[in-house]
């Protein structure tokens, strides 16, 4: 891609050049899965951070 617009927030693309994109967008079923299973990941990390024997070294 060349250079066509200094007003874009990103430098060498305009908005333009961006509605030719298509992006998969999961439904809103998929969405609230894929939440949960990234709040229940959080959680099991914030478990076993705080029973790490290296916490206090972090």
């Amino acid at each position: 891609m060349k250079t066509s617009s200094q007003r874009s927030g990103q430098p060498g693309i305009n908005a333009q050049q961006f509605s030719g994109y298509q992006i998969a967008v999961p439904n809103s079923e998929e969405r609230e899965r894929i939440g949960s299973f990234f709040s229940r990941l959080d959680t099991a990390i914030t478990l076993h951070q705080r029973n790490s024997p290296y916490q206090n070294q972090l």
